[in-house]
């Protein structure tokens, strides 16, 4: 559960969430606030009624209209779902997008130490080379750069403020929740292969993130991704396993998930933690 405080954005005031009855309203609250950094709610369907002082039927209910699809939601990833099943309890969906509605002085800050960083680790030593080295094919020497070359400080500054720095930042952090001591990597090069993701592979920062979500809350997969490589090379059955899994607790329930028809409507904002 978080142990700090929670931030609700003033524009949850209209989004669909507030057309829904007091149970869902109080449901979605309670999620919020149990939620850790990584938007991850750890619980049951009997806790969570607990601690939202409600019925088991109301608190079922409530979280099946979170789960469900939403026609009217502001956000259309997930067609509009607030909540995804996975192992421990469920993931908010659209959290990381809200949780990186900072203060742009943070931000600011943010990318002067990731530039800081970036040339301490990649400072070379004044020293004369012997001899120059070598151009074939009559190219220039810019021209003949090493394709895995480390990004130049104006690249990793752009990298710090894209998707692709928030996603990596993401897996580095949801892996070091489960082992602290884990070995660091450089953050700019696992951008680089979210980066590749999204324009070669055609993979939105939504269903990157939710990926990372489930696999590193999987038993299984949590010990199988540990960079951003092997997240993009195993992409796609990491989709079907998680859709598979999501239908899966659906058919268990033995109620089908619930669509915004008319009666009800589904959440549209998130919180900052």
């Amino acid at each position: 559960m978080n142990r700090g405080y929670t931030k609700l954005f003033s524009s949850l005031l209209t989004s669909s969430v507030w057309s829904c009855d007091d149970k869902v309203r109080i449901m979605w609250i309670t999620m919020l606030v149990s939620a850790d950094a990584t938007g991850h709610v750890s619980g049951t369907i009997p806790g969570m009624a607990a601690m939202a002082r409600m019925s088991l039927e109301d608190a079922e209910r409530a979280i099946q209209v979170l789960e469900g699809t939403d026609a009217y939601s502001r956000t259309r990833t997930h067609e509009g779902r607030r909540l995804l099943p996975c192992d421990g309890g469920w993931c908010v969906t659209n959290y990381a997008r809200y949780r990186e509605m900072r203060d742009p002085a943070m931000r600011t800050e943010q990318n002067r130490q990731a530039q800081r960083r970036w040339r301490e680790r990649n400072r070379k030593p004044e020293t004369v080379s012997p001899r120059k080295p070598e151009i074939s094919h009559g190219k220039p020497e810019s021209a003949q750069a090493s394709p895995e070359a480390s990004p130049s400080p104006k690249e990793a500054a752009l990298l710090s403020s894209e998707p692709s720095f928030r996603l990596s930042g993401l897996l580095l952090d949801l892996i070091l929740a489960r082992k602290p001591d884990f070995k660091r990597p450089k953050l700019e090069r696992w951008a680089q292969v979210v980066d590749r993701m999204m324009r070669l592979d055609h993979r939105t920062p939504e269903r990157i993130e939710a990926v990372i979500r489930w696999s590193q809350a999987d038993d299984f997969w949590q010990n199988n991704i540990l960079s951003a490589e092997k997240l993009r090379k195993q992409f796609d059955q990491l989709e079907l396993k998680m859709k598979d899994r999501r239908d899966g607790q659906a058919r268990q329930r033995g109620t089908p998930r619930q669509s915004f028809s008319g009666q009800t409507s589904a959440v549209g904002d998130v919180i900052e933690v």
